[in-house]
Order: structure tokens, then sequence, then C-alpha cells
């Protein structure tokens, strides 16, 4: 497989991660609302959210053993700043998963904390697609938009929002 192959690829994949992630806090959001008073949507809503931990562990272990990040940078050097802010960002939604996941210890439904948790929902979605898109503009520029670095990438496909 040329360089080309496995950047569309892998660019291809990253793409399918995030729709992945945005589905599952799409789904997480009503069954939310809905876990105030219902312990089968908390159930469900529970598991969603550690479906959702660990795609993203996934997502960030991948990164880490190889992904197109440390690639893009050894193309085009000057994003290596624009990498580590990227990475920066990852412990960070780790964390505001971790703290969603501890106001569903010990309980059977969210009761009066399900406001709370619905803006935590929200927050961590709108940090997940100011990741995303980061993601998205670094991999742009380094395997095709830019002239000035390697360009073997005609196109990077774009994220919905």
């Amino acid at each position: 497989m040329s360089d080309h192959e496995e950047c569309r690829t892998y660019l291809n994949h990253v793409q399918l991660q995030h729709q992945h992630m945005q589905q599952l806090l799409e789904r997480l959001r009503s069954l939310v609302v809905g876990a105030k008073g219902c312990s089968f949507a908390f159930d469900d809503a529970k598991l969603l959210l550690s479906d959702l931990g660990d795609h993203l562990a996934r997502h960030i272990a991948e990164e880490e053993g190889g992904g197109c990040i440390d690639e893009a940078v050894c193309r085009c050097p000057r994003l290596s700043l624009q990498a580590r802010d990227l990475k920066a960002q990852q412990p960070r939604l780790v964390a505001a998963i971790e703290r969603i996941v501890a106001k569903f210890e010990g309980r059977n439904r969210l009761g009066t904390c399900s406001f709370m948790v619905e803006q935590e929902i929200q927050q961590l979605a709108s940090d997940l697609r100011l990741y995303e898109e980061s993601e998205r503009e670094l991999l742009a520029e380094a395997f095709g938009v830019d002239e000035g670095c390697s360009t073997h990438m005609d196109t990077v496909p774009h994220y919905p929002k």
C-alpha cells in the first residue's frame, strides 16, 4: 500500500471514529434527560458513557501508537506546536468523561444532578468538536492543503459539526 493510500485509509478511519463519538454523545444526551427518574434510561446512559470513554481511549491509543499526527509533524515540522496542543487536549477530554461517570456511581437514577450532567455532556460535546476540528485542520494542512509541505493527499474529509 502506498503512503497516499495508507494516509487516506487512516484519515477515513479517524473521520469514522469522530462521527461515531458524536453519535454516542447525541444518544447520551437524549438518555440523560430520561435518566433523571428512570432507572432503565439511567442504565443505558451509563453503558453508553462507558462506550464513549472506550472509543476515546482507543482513538488516543491509536494516535500514540503511530497515528498520522506524528507523520504530519514529520512532513510539516512547523505543525509541531499545533500537534502538541492537540495532544494536550486529550487528557482533558478523558477527565471530562471521568467526571460524568462519577456522577453515575452509586445511583440508580440521576435525580437532581441530571441538569448538571446534561450541561457537562453539552460541554464535552463542544470540546470534542473543537478537538476533532483541530485534528482535521492539522491533518488537512499536512496531507494536502498547504503548498509548503509534502502533499500526498489531494483532499481530506471534513467532519460534520
